[in-house]
């Protein structure tokens, strides 16, 4: 398996719901394993830094 450095998700639709919030339940346990080995997790996102407060703070 390929030692995977940097992970990049689209904040809109992908890893945020369409209400702006996210499953903690689901993306929770992945995040912790993702800080485990070492490979960085990247927000993308078309829409201004201040749509995307509430995500960066919970990260």
């Amino acid at each position: 398996m390929p030692n995977v450095k940097m992970v990049a998700v689209d904040m809109d639709g992908t890893f945020c719901r369409s209400d702006t919030t996210i499953d903690e339940h689901r993306f929770g346990p992945v995040l912790a394993r993702m800080q485990e080995v070492g490979c960085h997790f990247v927000v993308a996102s078309g829409k201004p830094i201040s749509a995307a407060e509430g995500l960066l703070s919970w990260l």
